[in-house]
């Protein structure tokens, strides 16, 4: 079993469709398909549930890919690491954030690693703060902008879907108005301050989101409550 049979199982299970996920691992298709029957026979059970129409992991799958996933971050938190104690420059960010919260911050941000670490490789996901504070821990994101987690409801559709069926009521952004076949009523409220903290989160064992600078240029973007 090799990592890039890993890498490429991965890209099946996130694609759910075996010509995607070849043109993301940049190899051919049939080669690809070929790699997981491998992973398959070895491991002795399928890890796909393969029709005409779709794609689906079976259970041996989902769990397969769970434990994939954390292998592959592990490793390149260890690359991370070693690079950074021989004192090599940082090579890539993953970032998760908590949209739409982060839509003041984030192009901000972008710019100043930007023009700190012009060759520094950035990818950028979404999620709620459990979703980044799970990702942080397991290694797949090195830097996360969260609300802060006393906050009872960071998804604004989740709080709409809860005052629809009857439980109870909530503060929700102007553009619910817009929303199809709307099971609620929208009033607006005045005298109150909505301004939601948005914090800064990072794994202190990841070298990478570690380092005081990078820490400091999201810090730096913030705003004192008062």
């Amino acid at each position: 079993m090799e990592l890039r049979q890993l890498s490429y199982f991965v890209a099946v299970a996130e694609e759910l469709h075996f010509g995607r996920a070849a043109a993301k691992v940049r190899i051919a298709q049939p080669a690809l398909s070929n790699h997981v029957q491998a992973l398959e026979r070895e491991l002795g059970c399928a890890l796909f549930i393969r029709s005409t129409r779709r794609v689906e992991l079976t259970r041996a799958g989902e769990i397969f890919h769970e434990r994939c996933v954390g292998i592959l971050s592990e490793v390149d938190l260890s690359a991370e690491i070693t690079r950074a104690v021989a004192g090599k420059t940082i090579r890539q960010i993953r970032i998760g954030t908590v949209y739409p919260a982060t839509t003041g911050v984030l192009p901000a941000f972008l710019a100043k690693i930007a023009r700190k670490y012009p060759d520094i490789r950035i990818h950028i996901s979404s999620g709620n703060t459990g979703d980044i504070i799970r990702g942080l821990e397991n290694g797949q994101i090195n830097l996360g902008f969260i609300r802060p987690v006393e906050n009872s409801c960071d998804d604004t559709y989740s709080l709409v879907s809860l005052v629809s069926a009857g439980l109870g009521i909530g503060f929700a952004p102007e553009w619910t108005e817009g929303l199809p076949n709307r099971a609620f009523e929208l009033k607006t409220v005045r005298g109150i301050d909505f301004r939601i903290g948005l914090g800064v989160a990072w794994n202190k064992e990841d070298p990478t989101a570690s380092r005081d600078d990078i820490v400091d240029i999201a810090r730096s973007l913030g705003r004192p409550v008062r």
